[in-house]
């Protein structure tokens, strides 16, 4: 018999069931953790299913455990995008569609392009604020605070980008946004994270990277244990609701959920979220997902009620969608 679930905490806040509780192909899953275990599809570290609001399938593979912190890599960025959400419901951003000068006072902008000074929060944070560099102008060390902003916008930039193709996958648009951030709530992308979510989620036990200017890295390297990357999907998935409680508003986890920059023909780009799209039994289906490099994934796919984790070891992120579109999903579609 498959062990569906682990060691469980009284102090978790996850609700867990057993997969009888649903209707699935208990039988394809069970195949599908042994071929993890066999590492046929590289060296996953964890996979988690829930549906609704509750954990049905939890395993883990090799040195990985209930308790181990697992590096997220980009994942960072799809939480720094709800820490903006929870600003803008705070009070302390107007909107997405500020400009980004309006919250960068140490900026000079008579020495930025022409036209930085349109781009917007909401350009930053689907990585469309079309800013071009040269990888040839290092960033000098030691910058303050307040003096790395003004090199990326001053003196980094060489080129901006306006046609509808300035989507660039780039370390700017978050430094961007963290420094916007920071000057709008005085509190750094961990501050804001812990008092607003993970407190209230119970998530005791993470890691974030601190740059030398003493802000969050909003790029990557944020630790978290496997199940707290699924309280994140299901708070996706329940429209910003946590065992009750509203922590975001629903409105701005559907935007930011929502495809805002055309990546290619299956792939979009939301606010620091991933929009996939597959096809399951001759249907589409959109998937919400937070993506870290090596295959640290949080899939969020509301048709299904469904969310998937995993985390591994440099893992190709296709091979985990087409797990996903061949294996995961028919198994809750029995009788489809």
């Amino acid at each position: 018999m498959l062990v569906w679930t682990t060691g469980g905490r009284a102090d978790d806040g996850l609700k867990v069931a057993d997969l009888d509780s649903v209707k699935c192909d208990r039988k394809a899953l069970s195949q599908l953790v042994t071929k993890l275990k066999d590492e046929e599809f590289g060296k996953v570290c964890s996979l988690l299913i829930a549906k609704g609001d509750t954990l049905l399938l939890e395993k883990y593979f090799g040195e990985a455990n209930v308790d181990k912190l697992h590096p997220s890599r980009s994942h960072t960025k799809s939480l720094t995008s709800y820490v903006v959400g929870k600003a803008i419901e705070l009070g302390k951003i107007k909107s997405v569609d500020d400009p980004i000068l309006k919250y960068l006072p140490e900026v000079d902008a008579s020495k930025v392009l022409p036209g930085v000074d349109k781009i917007t929060i909401k350009d930053c944070l689907s990585m469309s604020a079309g800013l071009r560099g040269s990888k040839k102008n290092k960033q000098p060390k030691g910058l303050k605070k307040n003096e790395l902003v003004p090199w990326i916008l001053e003196d980094w930039t060489e080129e901006l980008v306006k046609e509808e193709s300035r989507f660039s996958y780039s370390y700017s648009d978050p430094i961007i946004i963290s420094h916007v951030l920071f000057n709008a709530t005085g509190k750094t992308i961990e501050e804001m994270a812990a008092e607003h979510f993970f407190k209230p989620m119970g998530i005791k036990k993470y890691k974030f990277r601190t740059f030398g200017n003493g802000l969050t890295n909003p790029i990557d390297n944020m630790e978290l244990c496997s199940r707290d990357l699924l309280k994140l999907g299901l708070l996706t998935l329940n429209g910003g609701t946590w065992n009750g409680k509203q922590l975001l508003n629903k409105a701005y986890i559907d935007d930011a959920t929502t495809a805002h920059a055309t990546v290619n023909r299956m792939e979009s780009y939301g606010y620091f979220w991933w929009v996939n799209r597959i096809k399951v039994k001759g249907k589409n289906y959109e998937v919400k997902t937070a993506f870290g490099a090596g295959g640290q994934m949080i899939y969020v796919v509301p048709e299904f009620d469904i969310v998937v984790v995993f985390t591994a070891e440099k893992e190709d992120k296709r091979k985990l969608l087409t797990l996903l579109n061949d294996n995961i999903f028919p198994s809750f579609l029995m009788n489809e």
